[in-house]
């Protein structure tokens, strides 16, 4: 049998997934300019791109959040959680 509180941590695990994956191509790209200018020793420019990287992160963490707290409702019905599991989940949904 499974229990509510079970179900609930699933339904947040996969909803705020799915906001990770969306977003999770930008450490790609940021990861590579980096790595090059490591590699290369031109401390300067990996110093500005690590400036730029932990900027956007900011910004599309804090988009990426945003995002998925309003439409955490919508999510939960997307997902087909019952009202009782979604009652369960918006808690740690938050803190997650």
């Amino acid at each position: 049998m499974i229990r509510p509180w079970q179900a609930a941590f699933g339904l947040v695990v996969t909803t705020t997934g799915l906001g990770s994956t969306v977003f999770n191509f930008l450490v790609d790209g940021v990861t590579a300019k980096v790595g090059r200018s490591v590699g290369a020793r031109q401390w300067r420019q990996a110093a500005g791109r690590v400036r730029m990287a932990l900027l956007a992160a900011v910004v599309c963490g804090s988009t990426a959040a945003g995002l998925l707290l309003a439409a955490r409702p919508q999510l939960f019905v997307l997902f087909g959680a019952s009202p009782g599991i979604a009652k369960h989940a918006q808690l740690y949904f938050t803190f997650r």
